[in-house]
């Protein structure tokens, strides 16, 4: 009898559950890039220009998460499409090119958020530092990360939550006011500024396409945890297919309600965004 302890079979535990795969689609995507970073759209492209944009790239990136989806479920693993870059093009190079300009894009998406955060924090208690918030949030991020892949999903599933159910609150009471509003006085809702429809023009619909599609990041995650998940040719492309319909939806409804609430975009004073 060998005294050889057995191989490791380098397979994951997939202790990842379905509703984890898709509340950390769901909450990667709605993050800075839509509380904050649509203060810029709108002020540079007006609502319905804005509307426009966010819905454009949200049909890229529904198209995106359904090839993905295909890919994840065929061949699930750990490293996504920086492994299906490597399975499917003769050089090695690709691969690595992509794995380090994606890590690169959450790291700068990671001091993004926490910047974000902070600011949001700073509003509700001022007399705390920006920067404190930030290393707090830094620190929870980090501790959680280190835990196991199903503590982390659980951890990822009420934090998206959270956010989820804030746009949700958000659109209803957006949707109220303007009912309210509407039925109360003569005001009559409309996406025009000044009476234009697109008050600065077609071109900067596509000038501010940099910041939209940026909020969209995200949504690829369901590729990075699909190996983590049970039986993922199952599970994926319900979930996929309903993540990209939900994502759409939430962000065309926000930005709807906040365009309608506030066509001419937000108070420059503020640098923590039109929602808060």
């Amino acid at each position: 009898m060998s005294s050889k302890s057995p191989e490791p079979s380098g397979k994951l535990s997939s202790s990842v559950k379905p509703r984890h795969v898709t509340m950390i689609s769901l909450g990667g995507t709605i993050g800075a890039g839509l509380f904050i970073g649509i203060a810029e759209p709108l002020t540079q492209a007006g609502p319905l220009g804005t509307i426009l944009a966010y819905f454009a790239a949200g049909l890229v990136m529904l198209g995106t998460m359904m090839c993905l989806g295909e890919l994840a479920t065929s061949f699930p693993h750990s490293g996504s499409f920086q492994y299906y870059a490597y399975k499917f093009f003769p050089s090695p190079l690709i691969s690595y090119a992509i794995g380090w300009m994606y890590w690169l894009s959450w790291v700068f998406a990671l001091a993004a958020g926490l910047v974000a955060a902070g600011i949001v924090s700073h509003e509700m208690w001022p007399n705390i530092p920006i920067w404190l918030y930030c290393g707090g949030y830094l620190a929870i991020l980090t501790l959680v990360n280190m835990l196991s892949a199903g503590a982390f999903g659980e951890f990822e599933y009420w934090l998206a939550g959270i956010k989820v159910f804030a746009i949700v609150f958000f659109i209803a009471c957006g949707l109220w006011l303007i009912s309210d509003k509407a039925l109360t006085t003569e005001w009559v809702p409309t996406l025009r500024v000044e009476g234009e429809l697109f008050p600065f023009g077609i071109a900067p619909i596509f000038q501010c396409m940099a910041i939209v599609v940026y909020s969209f990041q995200g949504a690829e995650l369901v590729g990075n945890v699909a190996s983590e998940a049970p039986h993922p040719e199952q599970a994926l492309p319900k979930i996929i297919r309903t993540i990209g319909i939900r994502i759409i939806l939430f962000y065309i409804l926000a930005v709807s309600v906040l365009a309608i609430l506030n066509p001419s975009g937000w108070v420059k004073s503020s640098d923590s965004g039109p929602f808060v």
